[in-house]
């Protein structure tokens, strides 16, 4: 029982292990036979034909169930197994649709029973294949035969078809035809893009045309392969893993630049900058990098960059620029057709749109959207740039009707200036004019009253120089007498006119100070005690000891000099002078005091009084005594007064005496 069970195991095992048989019948143009054919791995690659063809290996060979045969990522070497029956007289060409296959040999028995090859694979080139063309093309002779093939997919899908000779050099015709049209439209696009960029000087234009050669490059090396017709011997495994590596960097760095994403959103164009460094330094790193490795990784790579390039694009839309909603429609429709690729490649369907893989066409459309998008952000771009001339001339017309109305209210603002300045200048002028004509008038006066003592003085020295020893000594002293009170006056008026001077000039310096005002007043009127004897005056100081103010000490004390000077001069002898201090309820509250300087003299009348202060109308009046004066001593005073911010007046009664007051700042 036990050997019966057994051997219908081992016939069952041989009939699953025995290769299913395709049948040719001349009723289609090709036959899809990827379900048809059984797989054998052999992970070193050391099987040789006769091994795979043994007993020993056949049984296991396992039967494949897709339309199109998928490793994944592999570098085993896979044996395919088929039996084909052509009853017909049909010339038959077995198909594998990939340019990239390293290794793609086919075996089959001869007539003498032995195993003969027919060598495929890129490494062959393309020139010296059996069969030319950029896919592995092997012919199948007629009868009952079985087939096998020894290939190294990596991680490329194998679309194995049987077709028609003659059908197949029509498809073959008019796929080179639609090779031939996306190369010529792929470079159209490039060289246009080209003449843009050296016509307007835009360095988005001939970036552009660097990821259009990138689709081409895709399409041509990577997908679809026909590449070879151009370079038989190019080693298309490198180009394979290398396209894609550069294409994403490339891609996302002009999604970055075409959509302007610093400008609009600048945190994440930092982060995408640096994604792309990362793709830029795999790419230096790739020949390090195992290549089954490498393989999965351009995949990953793949994706990231599609969904930084949607991500991007709808940031930016929502920033504003409406060019990012389309970039994204843009890469979403590529994205779809990349995956309809996978689908492609898992079942089979669907089918390739007139020869091409769905991901050239992929790129073909790109180009195209691209193109056309590229051309809308130049259009819009110069309706942005009209709409900014057009804003910045009405802003550049207001500013300019602004800059009139400026203009004019400053021209009026100007000519009022100019008018004030004009009358303030004809014043000024006026004043001057005044100013030196009171000035000649008053040295006049001064020459005047410098003239007369001098006069009188000449006069009595020459008197006693003459008649010396003519004269008593009575006579002598009063003479004498006389030389020195002319004398006396003569220099206190040069004093005045030296202070005054320099008063005009600015050159006397205030030099404020806390001074005990009863203390300087004892020694002023001790200066001035030997005029006030000559006349009998009184001179009484009424200012209470500790009375302190803030002042200039000369100019305080030139102050009460002049004013204690007139006093004595137009007071009468036995006369009486008093200085006091003018008390007022709210002295502490108060910042100045008021001193009086009173005297009994003759007065002064009020169309006088107004004319005291000012150069201008002063006349010079001599005194009880006869003694000259020019009116100089007020002026001083009043300008010194005023210089420590207090004010100065006068009080008089003619025949009933005057009274001088002044505020001098306590602090």
């Amino acid at each position: 029982m036990r050997r019966y069970l057994l051997g219908l195991v081992l016939i069952l095992f041989s009939l699953c292990a025995k290769a299913q048989i395709i049948y040719w019948d001349n009723t289609k143009d090709f036959l899809d036979v990827g379900k048809n054919v059984q797989i054998l791995e052999d992970k070193e690659g050391i099987y040789s034909i006769n091994e795979v063809a043994s007993k020993e290996l056949s049984h296991k060979f396992i039967s494949s169930k897709k339309s199109i045969i998928n490793f994944g990522y592999t570098e085993s070497i896979h044996w395919l197994k088929f039996t084909l029956q052509n009853i017909t007289t049909d010339s038959l060409l077995l198909e594998i649709a990939h340019a990239s296959l390293p290794i793609a040999d086919i075996y089959y028995k001869n007539k003498e029973g032995d195993f003969s090859s027919i060598k495929g694979g890129y490494r062959i080139p393309m020139n010296e294949k059996n069969i030319i063309h950029h896919y592995q093309i092997f012919p199948l002779h007629k009868g009952n035969s079985e087939f096998y093939i020894r290939v190294l997919s990596n991680s490329h899908p194998l679309p194995l078809r049987i077709w028609k000779h003659k059908s197949y050099n029509v498809r073959t015709y008019s796929q080179r035809l639609i090779y031939g049209f996306y190369f010529g439209f792929m470079l159209f696009v490039i060289i246009t893009n080209i003449f843009f960029f050296f016509s307007l000087r835009n360095r988005i234009y001939l970036f552009y045309a660097f990821v259009v050669m990138i689709y081409i490059c895709y399409a041509s090396m990577v997908m679809d392969g026909f590449i070879l017709y151009l370079f038989p011997k190019l080693d298309m495994m490198f180009w394979y893993v290398t396209i894609p590596t550069i294409g994403v960097a490339v891609q996302t760095a002009y999604c970055l630049t075409f959509l302007e994403a610093k400008k609009y959103v600048r945190k994440v164009n930092k982060v995408v900058k640096y994604v792309i460094g990362y793709f830029i330094m795999y790419l230096l790193l790739r020949p390090f990098i195992p290549f089954t490795l490498v393989l999965a990784l351009n995949t990953v790579h793949a994706l990231m960059s599609f969904f930084i390039m949607g991500y991007v694009g709808v940031r930016v839309g929502k920033k504003g620029n409406r060019m990012g909603y389309y970039y994204a429609i843009a890469y979403g429709i590529y994205f779809t057709l990349v995956v309809i690729e996978a689908i492609y490649i898992q079942t089979g369907t669907p089918p390739y749109f007139l020869g091409l893989s769905h991901v050239a066409f992929a790129t073909l459309i790109e180009a195209f959207i691209l193109s056309y998008l590229l051309s809308k952000r130049s259009e819009w771009e110069r309706a942005d740039s009209e709409r900014e001339k057009l804003l910045a001339q009405e802003a550049l017309f207001k500013t300019v009707q602004e800059n009139e109305r400026i203009v004019t209210e400053q021209n009026v603002i100007l000519e009022e200036k100019v008018a004030k300045r004009t009358q303030s200048l004809n014043e000024a002028n006026k004043e001057l004019g005044f100013a030196i004509a009171t000035k000649d008038k008053f040295f006049s006066i001064i020459a005047h009253d410098l003239k007369s003592p001098f006069n009188s003085l000449l006069g009595m020295s020459d008197l006693l120089v003459n008649g010396y020893d003519n004269y008593t000594e009575d006579d002598k002293k009063k003479y004498l007498k006389v030389i020195s009170t002319g004398l006396v006056n003569t220099h206190d008026l040069l004093d005045n006119l030296l202070l005054w001077s320099q008063s005009q000039r600015g050159s006397i310096a205030f030099i404020p100070e806390k001074i005990c005002l009863s203390d300087l007043l004892k020694e002023t009127l001790s200066y001035l005690k030997q005029h006030s004897e000559s006349k009998d005056i009184t001179l009484t100081n009424n200012i209470k000891n500790g009375t302190y103010v803030n002042g200039d000490r000369n100019m305080l004390m030139t102050i009460l000099r002049n004013i204690l000077t007139n006093s004595i001069k137009f007071t009468s002898k036995g006369g009486k002078v008093h200085v006091d201090l003018i008390e007022d309820p709210d002295d502490d509250k108060a910042d100045f005091l008021t001193v009086a300087i009173c005297d009994n003299g003759i007065g002064i009348s009020h169309d006088r009084q107004d004319k005291l202060f000012k150069l201008s109308t002063n006349v010079s009046t001599n005194g009880t005594n006869n003694e000259s004066g020019t009116g100089l001593g007020l002026i001083i005073c009043k300008e010194f007064v005023e210089r420590h911010g207090g004010k100065i007046w006068v009080e008089s009664e003619p025949g009933k005496g005057s009274s001088f007051c002044l505020t001098i700042p306590k602090n």
